[in-house]
């Protein structure tokens, strides 16, 4: 792992205007997320991580606070230069999976080269590749109505990688899965992360996905109120 940390955050502070209420969100989190690192992020409902999840994917913007991404100031970049990092930098990986139904497997996992403008057989090999590591190579011509949750998220897992992302961000992974599936798919996080040595963060609000990460992060009321590391 890096001694420079991938994301530095410093008193990061968001609020949104809820019909005419202002609700604070976020009340100064300050974390630092190395390279190589895999990191959960657990609270309860409201407790302001998925917030913080739409900050460091470059989703949305703090209203106060330093974010430094790779070692650069991204709050002062403008939206189509967030675009482009996150593009090139980031990938997401969601509870509701979000494959496209017209897509087979393979072409979902494309996406991410398509909007690279990546060579369509570089891009195939790629793509192909990255089935093999999710245990999904003999699904590739199959659409998501032909897949199982699991075998979903699993083509979603290798969508997220595909571009080489130097952060992955997975919100909720395993909540729309049963108990066993969702054990497979953090085991493939696990063993992702332990072979590529991509950074990998999960936020959650379920405690034993939480204590699967080598560095266990708990928020409360938009604040860090406890860190550890296995």
């Amino acid at each position: 792992m890096s001694d420079k940390p991938l994301i530095k955050l410093h008193n990061i502070k968001k609020s949104y205007q809820i019909g005419g209420n202002h609700q604070q969100v976020l009340n100064g989190v300050a974390l630092d997320i190395y390279k190589g690192e895999l990191m959960s992020i657990m609270g309860q409902s409201g407790s302001g991580k998925s917030t913080l999840m739409n900050i460091m994917g470059l989703l949305d913007r703090a209203d106060e606070g330093e974010y430094y991404f790779e070692g650069g100031d991204v709050s002062r970049i403008d939206d189509d230069g967030l675009a482009s990092i996150r593009n090139r930098e980031i990938g997401f990986v969601f509870q509701a999976f979000f494959l496209l139904p017209r897509l087979t497997a393979l072409e979902n996992i494309c996406l991410p080269l398509v909007y690279r403008d990546t060579d369509k057989q570089q891009m195939h090999e790629r793509a192909m590749a990255m089935l093999e590591k999710v245990s999904m190579a003999d699904w590739a011509q199959h659409k998501p109505t032909e897949l199982s949750g699991g075998q979903q998220q699993r083509v979603a897992i290798a969508r997220a990688l595909i571009g080489q992302p130097a952060l992955v961000l997975a919100d909720e992974p395993t909540g729309a899965l049963d108990p066993r599936i969702g054990q497979e798919v953090l085991d493939l996080f696990i063993h992702l992360n332990e072979q590529e040595h991509t950074t990998l963060v999960i936020i959650t609000h379920d405690p034993e996905v939480a204590k699967r990460c080598r560095h266990q992060v708990m928020m409360q009321n938009g604040l860090i109120v406890e860190t550890k590391k296995a």
